[in-house]
């Protein structure tokens, strides 16, 4: 996994490798009593927050990618971009890095025509 975040509010503390399912991601985020989703939670490490989260990152990739998120990002922002660099970093095939890449754009592009229409 590229990242960790560790994620902590009055409920509890849950410790989460990065990238990972959404659902599944969204059900460790409710076992510690958070009644927000993945999208409303942005990455701040402050204790005076209801919900407290933090990046860490173990290799020197990770590292670096725990640095360029901040509190413009959400878990859920955060999660997505992650697993298309894992699998980029993972690929060697061009038609796959393609194809992921088209899959980001996409996805970001239909994210964005949501939160402008809604």
């Amino acid at each position: 996994m590229l990242l960790t975040a560790l994620v902590q509010t009055n409920g509890g503390t849950l410790v989460v490798d990065l990238p990972r399912d959404r659902i599944d991601l969204e059900i460790k985020i409710r076992s510690i009593g958070i009644q927000k989703t993945s999208d409303q939670i942005h990455i701040v490490d402050n204790e005076d927050c209801d919900v407290s989260v933090k990046l860490f990152g173990e290799s020197d990739i990770g590292k670096h990618l725990s640095l360029l998120f901040g509190e413009n990002n959400t878990s859920f922002t955060v999660n997505p971009q992650n697993y298309i660099y894992n699998a980029l970093h993972n690929t060697k095939n061009t038609d796959e890095i393609k194809n992921l890449v088209t899959a980001l754009y996409d996805y970001y592009k239909k994210a964005y025509a949501y939160f402008i229409l809604t």
